[in-house]
């Protein structure tokens, strides 16, 4: 019987109709012998049914419940029952595209020393409607590969050898208020730790909704919420980011804002 080649987890807390995008894109995309499961934090009942939907109709293989939201240690449930060559972390916000892992474990067979491999790449993808930043990184190549290692974190949703999971490493947590992150920068640190690199992949193999203008507009009040709970960035912070990526916040007259729009004269490329 062929071995389990990618074992992935899915971090949910509510946002169901990005959890539904996230997993279904996910089985038509992955071409790898995969177990897909989810561990969620504490959702409402909406999210749990869709996650019990997909349980039973095999879409997922299995599902941890957690009691409340435990933000990134919610990971850690998860970990004993991964066994694959390669762990697969994914935020419930990512929509994988054709071939995403078949590209991204070629950069682990490419480079021995790969310890963590994010399906991003390092410049947001702005005409799509990405809003990041640009990662600090550089360029390595090998058996006609490239990646772009950096000495920062490359979020949440990455990839892993198991072996750096078999090493000891877990999740650990940024709290503010009723807000729980997975602390990337801990988690990216630790695997370094090992004598390993960690990097971006050289183009997007998968969509990035969660940092995405047509996303935040949809559900804008749950998202400047979180940015206001993430000091090191704050609106100020992601007003800038917009701006640099050519949007802007529209406020009321009293200074509420209320969508994010293109700026004018300003042709995103």
């Amino acid at each position: 019987m062929e071995a389990t080649r990618l074992s992935t987890v899915v971090l949910s807390w509510n946002r169901p109709s990005l959890l539904r995008r996230t997993l279904l894109s996910y089985r038509a995309t992955t071409r790898s012998k995969a177990r897909l499961m989810v561990v969620d934090n504490g959702s409402g009942q909406e999210t749990r049914a869709l996650i019990e939907s997909a349980k039973s109709s095999g879409l997922i293989d299995a599902a941890i419940y957690l009691p409340g939201n435990e933000g990134g240690l919610a990971l850690n449930h998860a970990l004993p029952f991964l066994d694959g060559d390669y762990i697969h972390f994914s935020e419930n916000d990512v929509e994988y595209r054709a071939g995403w892992d078949a590209r991204l474990l070629a950069k682990f067979a490419a480079f021995p020393r790969l310890g963590q491999l994010s399906p991003f790449g390092p410049v947001p993808e702005a005409a799509g409607g990405e809003v990041w930043v640009t990662h600090d990184s550089d360029p390595l190549c090998a058996g006609g590969q490239r990646i772009f290692v950096t000495r920062a974190n490359v979020g949440t949703t990455c990839v892993i050898p198991r072996q750096v999971a078999e090493a000891g490493i877990g999740w650990r947590n940024i709290e503010a208020g009723r807000w729980r992150w997975p602390d990337d920068a801990a988690f990216s640190a630790r695997i370094r730790a090992q004598g390993r690199l960690v990097a971006w992949n050289d183009s997007y193999a998968a969509a990035n909704w969660g940092h995405n203008v047509a996303e935040w507009n949809r559900e804008l009040p749950y998202y400047l919420e979180s940015y206001a709970a993430k000091t090191w960035v704050g609106i100020a912070g992601l007003e800038q980011r917009l701006r640099q990526a050519g949007h802007e916040f529209v406020r009321t007259g009293d200074g509420k804002i209320v969508s994010i729009r293109r700026r004018p004269g300003y042709e995103i490329v």
